[in-house]
């Protein structure tokens, strides 16, 4: 059932307050650009205490801005799942005015944002020394990027750097919707089946189960069914870039299912 507007961040906060363990599971998802998804770091420990007046915690306050977008016309694919995730205050334009883009490949700090709103809303604590070297306190995106940091989406794409403005790559989608659903991906249930994708193999470890998991769920789909593979498997692209559009239809649907 699809819940409106803020409703949904305090039931996923709620669940992921349930079901945390699922967000730190030391399942790191290796993707083309470096990054390491889903996987908490040895310095997640250093980071509990981010409670107002705690040792080094900030406090995060904004407000949930619904937008009009005037590109992204009804019936379209993935229209229903903008125009929920944007109802909900979750996304943003792509630049001054009320353009979408939906074509266009989504950076990381947005999807990271995103995935941040829709789990814990616009206001939630973190800490206040950045935990990456190239997203600073001056970063627009910095208290986002923090929370994702402490909530086990990302330890970074490389030691010290989270990677804000590389595009982010479609195995980074499927754990970041895996997890917005709740899903553990330490403990997929996937042992000893055969995998879905040619280029996604079970040997793939984190990749492989949060790839088979979003999938199976119905957030994602494959970049070309009929691939001419020599296994006659589709292909899901993992180290491929997701678009605006992609991204809204995967946290869309993760987030209802949880």
């Amino acid at each position: 059932m699809r819940l409106a507007g803020w409703a949904w961040s305090a039931l996923a906060l709620a669940a992921f307050a349930a079901c945390g363990e699922s967000l730190t599971e030391d399942t790191p998802v290796a993707t083309a650009d470096g990054g390491v998804d889903g996987a908490a770091d040895a310095t997640t420990e250093e980071r509990a205490d981010t409670s107002p007046g705690g040792d080094g915690g900030c406090f995060h306050t904004g407000d949930a801005k619904a937008i009009a977008f005037g590109d992204v016309a009804p019936g379209v694919d993935g229209s229903a799942e903008i125009a929920a995730l944007t109802e909900a205050g979750i996304l943003d334009s792509c630049g001054a005015g009320t353009f979408f883009c939906p074509d266009d490949p989504a950076r990381r700090r947005e999807a990271l944002r995103w995935a941040t709103r829709l789990l814990v809303g616009e206001s939630f604590p973190y800490g206040c020394i950045a935990y990456f070297n190239d997203a600073p306190a001056t970063d627009p995106d910095f208290a986002y990027l923090q929370k994702a940091s402490e909530m086990g989406l990302t330890s970074g794409i490389s030691p010290g750097n989270v990677g804000p403005d590389i595009d982010t790559v479609r195995a980074s989608i499927a754990v970041f919707a895996s997890l917005l659903a709740g899903l553990d991906l330490g403990d997929a249930g996937l042992d000893g089946q055969a995998p879905t994708f040619d280029d996604v193999p079970s040997t793939s470890g984190g990749t492989w189960a949060a790839v088979e998991l979003a999938v199976r769920h119905g957030f994602m789909g494959p970049c070309a069914v009929d691939a001419g593979t020599d296994s006659g498997l589709p292909l899901f692209c993992p180290n491929g870039k997701s678009t605006r559009r992609e991204v809204a239809i995967a946290f869309d649907r993760a987030i209802v299912e949880r």
